[in-house]
């Protein structure tokens, strides 16, 4: 049977005395804590609006069908590619702003 190499072990061999049991340090929770909130407080914003766009545009394509259907339109595909790249410009608009 095959051993893992050096750098899939954990604790890490290099680590320090202090963590070679496996446990973390209060500090270095603490350090892992604080990184989490600034990714989070990066990501999060950007995510909500590609959430928000994804439903807004959703729903608007769903009108539009729902549109298209009743009326009959020749080309629905051409109409509704049109709608939505119209809702992706205009949020783009509001998120540069």
């Amino acid at each position: 049977m095959e051993t893992l190499p050096d750098h899939w072990v954990w604790p890490p061999l290099d680590a320090p005395e202090e963590r070679r049991d496996g446990k973390l340090t209060k500090q270095k929770l603490m350090e892992l804590f604080e990184l989490s909130l600034r990714v989070n407080l990066k990501v999060t914003p950007i995510a909500y609006l590609l959430v928000l766009a994804t439903s807004m545009i959703s729903t608007q394509v769903n009108t539009m069908l729902k549109t298209i259907k009743e009326e009959e339109r020749i080309n629905p595909v051409w109409e509704v590619s049109r709608v939505v790249s119209r809702k992706i410009d205009a949020i783009a608009e509001e998120y540069e702003e």
